[in-house]
């Protein structure tokens, strides 16, 4: 097989899918697709005009395109790298589809008809380098004229314009420039407006960074993503002693080693990591890390925007693998790694307390492009003649401050930090909702708002990260939704149906304007308390000593939300926070609810009943603990599998009911038990032409590899251990032995035989097992070993069944029809001594079920029917 009929076997969207890429259904559309990548890159996928394959453009970097093998030539590092690909990294790649694709790893891939793309050649005078005059863009991000002044920064960041290599001339306005160097030669170009940002065409950005100005007296270098998160620290924490270095918006092994080879020469003394404050720049602090402290002590095995697989050795202790899906979680290795190899002194994180440094910037600091602002409008109109398409970036970039309002005390206030579309409460698999995480004024702690309202909110009145909120709370809007049906025809579409959506008011505020008036609110508040309290007063002392006596006067309390909300809900006592929240219009979690279909947990917002009246409503409820009833469908759990299902496990595949069988396991999710076909679990009837038993079956289903089998290849018979995929969309072949005709077909007896017995016997077969690499064990001698073990098969098989027949005589005894029929079911055939010994309980009044004398009678007179001897 060479690369080009690879190329055609490989679907690039399911690739894409599979690898962590989520499409943008806004941007994309039925001829060309928007993918976000968790590289941080950004992916235009389309058909080729003349080939009609599927090409990737990265949106990102020019020089990141291409077809499939493109992608992950690209992509073998664990990040994006463009450099020029060596026929070793195109080996990798060709490893990585083969495992996509469920092919044998033995299969060869002929690497003599790779088309070597022609990498560009960047060309820094095509892009019309200017001196600095142009500073609007920069000043928008909130950097000041007196940092850019600086000697510090003096000839690195220039003017340039975009450059078209058909026409071969420039375009566009005017965009700041970042030159990018490697060993003092200027190798690429880092270009960005307010509405772009890019690399220019032959960018080496993998083996270069942007760096300041260096001066002999500089001890420390400052390393980030991009130079503007760089220039944002210096301006923030200043220093004459940094250094800044920005590593192109990702680190490479190239980037890595040089960096590493500045501290180890004694070029500086201390290595500040100002990297994002987010999981990506953690897991550049992890690569960093391994640099100085040798790749043996850091392996790491998978790392995406938010997963990261890893084995790591702390000092003196042996190496651990870890699965980290968190930013905490990350974080802490991190720092336990600097801790354990003592870098301290060395190796500094100085992170934002945001999610990067240029966020930090107080934001009346950022210089809003807006038509007062007459070059930057020329600019604009300019750019406006080039591209008409583009936005306008004017008014998106000036927030809207509301001055004229009232406090309220049901309103939320605080200082937003973060915002966007995620999965509700950042859960796999969620619906897609819009949040506000913010610093509440009141708690001073920080709290997640999750609403699709926010959306237009944000959009409408342009709020930026750092501005101070207030979020009111308005009720309900009648929308239509549009919901999956099944037809007849079993074909999905799509309803509208009407519903309910929460409507909120989000404006940006002057915060002391709101606490000038939260103050005001709250004196008015206690003086109307002391008024009224003094007029009650008065009216008593009016009163006789017996009026007094039969009138009970009540003092007045404050209005608070917690008097229109009810204190307990369904037998659970509400905290005052949990009331809070319901009057916020906020959804809360309750914990053993007492509900007419038993104790449950689930979540409780307010709806509006009949009456239009404000009423707490479970939205959504699970039992509290997990159910596992005694019967699914026709099929009688025993306890054992009870017990199965608890800790986790798939059962199956079991005959559920006539002429159906599926398997079954426990959704945390609803702490339910589940129904689950063969599709669904992702376990196949056959694998290179072997029917799967149910010990295959079972094992596949609980993520354990099949013990060895004889498979059909395209290139003949080989023998392999198999398991599914940890996503479940293929499956892996390990301990792959390669097979003669003659050697399957002496092994096809025994070891593909589909009896319980047998599989047993599977389990003790030397070599099999065990990996066909380890200490001197060529595939002839395991292949001798199988063998040799086969010929005993037939010895083994009887002492299997004598402990079989024992256990299944046990079953009897207990009149465990379950435990009968799981016996049976798995290929063991019972005697007419196990019939005999039914009619013998029966005559001791021993009670032995119906069902259990029906399945023995049925097995026995099967197997007289087919005259097989037992």
């Amino acid at each position: 097989m060479d690369f080009n009929e690879l190329k055609n076997k490989v679907d690039l969207i399911a690739y894409l899918s599979r690898d962590g890429y989520k499409k943008d259904p806004k941007k994309s559309s039925s001829r060309q697709f928007v993918f976000n990548g968790p590289y941080g890159d950004k992916l235009l996928v389309l058909k080729h005009s003349k080939s009609g394959d599927l090409i990737y453009k990265n949106l990102h970097d020019d020089n990141d395109y291409g077809n499939i093998i493109n992608l992950v030539a690209n992509r073998i590092e664990g990040f994006v790298n463009t450099s020029r690909k060596t026929s070793a990294d195109f080996a990798k790649a060709a490893d990585v589809l083969k495992e996509f694709l469920n092919i044998p790893k033995e299969d060869k891939i002929i690497l003599d008809k790779i088309n070597h793309r022609k990498a560009a050649v960047f060309k820094y005078e095509n892009y019309n380098p200017q001196t600095l005059h142009d500073t609007s863009y920069l000043e928008s991000r909130g950097i000041t004229k007196k940092i850019l002044d600086d000697e510090l920064l003096k000839g690195t960041i220039i003017n340039c314009q975009r450059y078209s290599y058909k026409s071969k001339s420039n375009y566009g306005s005017l965009m700041t420039g970042f030159p990018c160097t490697k060993e003092g030669q200027m190798v690429g170009l880092d270009m960005r407006d307010p509405e772009e940002k890019l690399f220019a065409a032959g960018s080496k950005k993998a083996e270069s960074f942007w760096s300041s100005h260096y001066q002999s007296h500089h001890k420390n270098v400052v390393v980030g993503e991009s130079p503007i998160d760089l220039i944002s620290y210096q301006q923030i924490k200043g220093g004459k002693d940094n250094f800044l270095l920005s590593t192109n918006g990702t680190i490479s092994y190239q980037q890595i080693n040089m960096i590493v080879d500045m501290i180890q020469k004694g070029t500086f003394k201390r290595l500040i990591s100002s990297f994002d404050n987010d999981f990506a720049g953690y897991t550049f602090d992890l690569k960093l890390i391994r640099g100085l402290i040798g790749e043996d002590k850091v392996k790491l095995i998978t790392a995406r925007k938010d997963y990261l697989e890893a084995q790591i050795k702390l000092k003196g202790l042996t190496a651990q693998k870890y699965e980290i899906t968190s930013i905490l979680e990350l974080k802490a290795l991190v720092n336990k790694l600097i801790a354990s190899y003592q870098l301290e002194p060395i190796y500094i994180l100085d992170k934002a307390p945001g999610k990067d440094w240029n966020e930090l910037i107080d934001t009346s600091k950022k210089k809003s492009l807006n038509p007062n602002n007459p070059k930057k409008m020329n600019t604009i109109e300019n750019n406006k003649k080039q591209d008409p398409k583009k936005e306008d970036a004017i008014e998106r970039s000036t927030p809207n401050t509301l001055n004229d309002y009232k406090y309220d005390p049901k309103d939320i206030a605080g200082e937003l930090i973060h915002f966007g579309w995620s999965n509700y409460k950042h859960e796999e698999g969620g619906e897609k909702s819009y949040f506000l995480q913010i610093k509440d004024h009141h708690s001073q702690k920080e709290r997640t708002l999750w609403a699709k309202d926010f959306s237009r909110n944000i959009e409408e009145n342009n709020i930026h990260k750092g501005d101070f909120i207030k979020i009111t709370y308005q009720g309900f809007e009648n929308v239509e939704v549009k919901v999956k049906q099944k037809g007849k025809d079993g074909n999905l579409s799509y309803k509208s149906i009407p519903a309910k959506r929460k409507t909120y008011d989000v404006q940006t505020i002057d915060k002391k304007d709101y606490i000038s008036k939260q103050q005001a609110y709250h004196k008015g508040i206690e003086k109307k308390k002391q008024q009224t309290s003094s007029k009650m007063k008065g009216e008593e002392s009016a009163l006789t000593s017996k009026e007094k006596e039969e009138k009970v006067v009540l003092a007045p309390k404050a209005i608070e939300v917690s008097n229109r909300i009810p204190k307990q809900i369904q037998g659970v006592n509400l905290s005052k926070e949990d009331q809070e929240r319901l009057a916020d219009g906020e959804t809360i979690l309750l914990k053993n609810m007492v509900t007419n279909n038993g104790i449950m947990d689930g979540s409780v917002e307010l709806k509006p009943n009949k009456d239009g009246v404000l009423s707490p409503s479970i939205a959504y409820a699970r039992p509290s603990e997990v159910i596992i009833k005694d019967k699914i469908l026709k099929y009688k759990l025993s306890k054992e599998e009870k017990q199965h299902l608890e800790n986790g496990k798939v059962l199956g595949p079991l005959e559920l009911d006539k002429d159906f069988k599926a398997y079954l396991q426990v959704d945390k999710a609803q702490n339910r038990v589940v129904i689950k076909t063969e599709k669904e679990i992702g376990v196949p009837k056959t694998i290179g032409g072997y029917a799967l038993s149910y010990g295959d079956k079972n094992r596949l289903a609980n993520g354990e590899k099949m013990l060895p089998r004889v498979f059909k290849g395209k290139h003949g018979y080989f023998m392999a251990n198999v398991n599914i995929t940890k996503d479940k969309t293929g499956l892996e072949y390990s301990n792959i032995v390669a097979l003669s005709n003659q050697e399957a077909i002496q092994m096809m007896d025994s070891i593909n035989s589909k009896t319980y017995s047998n599989e047993l016997i599977l389990e003790n077969i030397v070599g099999v097992t065990k990996d066909m690499k380890t200490q001197g064990k060529s595939q002839e001698s395991n292949k001798e070993q199988v063998l040799r073990s086969s010929e005993n098969t037939e010895k083994t098989k009887l002492k299997i069944d004598v402990a079989l027949s024992e256990k299944l005589k046990d079953r009897i005894k207990n009149n465990d029809s379950q435990g009968v029929g799981e016996i049976l079911s798995k290929g063991f055939n019972p005697t007419e001594e196990h019939q005999d010994l039914i009619k013998t309980l029966s005559k001791e009044g021993v009670v032995i079920s119906d069902e259990i004398k029906t399945r023995i009678t049925t097995k026995l007179s099967t197997e007289k029917n087919q005259s097989i001897n037992i």
